[in-house]
């Protein structure tokens, strides 16, 4: 195992443990002339100027956590992490679920960082399985 400092929004979070499951929607071409979008616009899509990034650890103590990051190169944005603690699975996929939309949803980096992640724990698996929504 391997010790971790990671920095969210609310705050600094040190722990000691593994790698579950990792992915990231970053594209390597943009969709427009350039290298930076010339929108600033939240309605851009250009997953080489903005994307996310998932993280999900288990540590020593037998947490949880799932690192989220929405990464932006355009001029004047900063990335946007956020650090999500718990000692329940289900929990963890609850965390990862976009509520605001008209129809919740999983953000691919995340269900994708939850499937390598369920390959490796059994609690995962099954809350990763039967998650209320897909």
């Amino acid at each position: 195992m391997k010790s971790y400092t990671l920095h969210g929004r609310d705050g600094e979070v040190t722990f000691t443990g593994e790698v579950l499951g990792e992915s990231s929607s970053q594209g390597q071409r943009h969709n427009h002339p350039g290298d930076v979008s010339p929108s600033r616009s939240r309605d851009q899509k250009c997953n080489a100027c903005r994307w996310q990034e998932t993280t999900i650890y288990g540590t020593s103590s037998g947490d949880f956590i799932a690192f989220t990051v929405g990464r932006s190169t355009l001029p004047g944005e900063v990335d946007f992490a956020n650090v999500v603690q718990t000692d329940s699975a289900r929990e963890l996929v609850d965390r990862l679920i976009v509520k605001s939309a008209a129809r919740p949803f999983i953000p691919a980096p995340a269900a994708r960082a939850l499937a390598q992640a369920a390959d490796l724990d059994d609690d995962i698996a099954d809350a990763y399985d039967n998650r209320p929504v897909l």
